[in-house]
């Protein structure tokens, strides 16, 4: 399961194994907020992932990770 997680006011995803396990971090932003985020459909390789700062423009990203989801 893949969830948000705000410290100091950065956004950043981390992946908590169902099974249990210590949780893994997906992404290590030092900015900003994540708006919303997405795994691919057919392989759950690529994360999209929509952030920025509230006041500014959105930025979006996408990005392959391994599959340890």
């Amino acid at each position: 399961m893949t969830y948000a997680e705000v410290k100091d006011g950065v956004w950043n995803l981390w992946n908590q194994p169902i099974d249990g396990g210590a949780p893994k971090p997906v992404t290590n932003f030092t900015s900003d907020q994540i708006f919303s985020f997405g795994w691919s459909t057919d392989d759950g390789k690529r994360l999209a992932i929509a952030r920025g700062d509230r006041h500014q423009r959105r930025r979006a990203l996408s990005r392959t990770f391994p599959a340890t989801r």
